[in-house]
């Protein structure tokens, strides 16, 4: 969609408490400053809101092109807005029976050129999970029993023909019962290339060893 971009509501009941606040278009849902900030980059901000007593995270996205990287320009240009891509792999995911958290609302709005100007995505929390990563510091010995299943689960995803564009353990949630949900996947495709499958495990990897100070990997399985 170019000019002036709408959201996408995927669920009534969100939908009621977005709209309630005021919140329920693209160009308000951008310029909200409110809730509680999660995450910051350069032109992305991800915040936690609670409406009708329903927490919610909403990431926006507002792109000014002098400022983005120019190694970044082929990827916005050919696959665009990181958030919508985002959105619509959690909802593979989904469809592949692998918990996401659920994907409320998204929308996007482009220059005329095609660039994205401007995104957003609203999810649902995913109540009782906790990143691997946080998780690492309360309980290491969870973790690890945890990672063997999150290895079957990408090699799962490989086989079914899926990349993920590299794995960190902080966009992979834990649930009360051992579920493993995964958020926070723009980069995710069809294999394009040899060794992105190597890519995957590499990234997931080392990304464990940095948060639990020991070497991980199939020797330790």
């Amino acid at each position: 969609m170019r000019g002036q971009g709408r959201l996408f509501w995927l669920d009534s009941e969100a939908h009621v408490d977005f709209r309630k606040a005021g919140l329920d278009g693209l160009a308000s849902l951008c310029a909200f400053q409110g809730g509680d900030v999660v995450s910051r980059a350069a032109t992305r901000v991800c915040r936690r809101v609670t409406l009708g007593g329903r927490t919610y995270y909403v990431k926006t996205q507002v792109v000014r092109p002098s400022r983005l990287p120019l190694r970044k320009w082929p990827s916005y240009l050919g696959k665009g807005s990181p958030l919508v891509r985002e959105a619509r792999n959690a909802l593979r995911l989904r469809g592949m029976g692998v918990p996401t958290p659920r994907v409320a609302g998204w929308g996007v709005e482009r220059f005329p050129w095609g660039m994205p100007r401007r995104s957003a995505l609203v999810t649902r929390a995913m109540e009782g999970f906790t990143d691997l990563e946080e998780l690492a510091g309360s309980d290491p010995g969870r973790v690890r029993v945890l990672l063997d299943s999150l290895e079957d689960l990408v090699l799962h995803l490989h086989r079914r023909g899926w990349i993920l564009g590299g794995v960190k353990l902080r966009n992979v949630l834990a649930g009360p019962s051992g579920e493993l949900a995964f958020i926070d996947l723009p980069d995710m495709g069809r294999i394009p290339l040899p060794g992105k499958k190597e890519r995957d495990l590499r990234v997931l990897r080392a990304d464990a060893e940095r948060i639990l100070g020991e070497a991980v990997g199939p020797e330790d399985s």
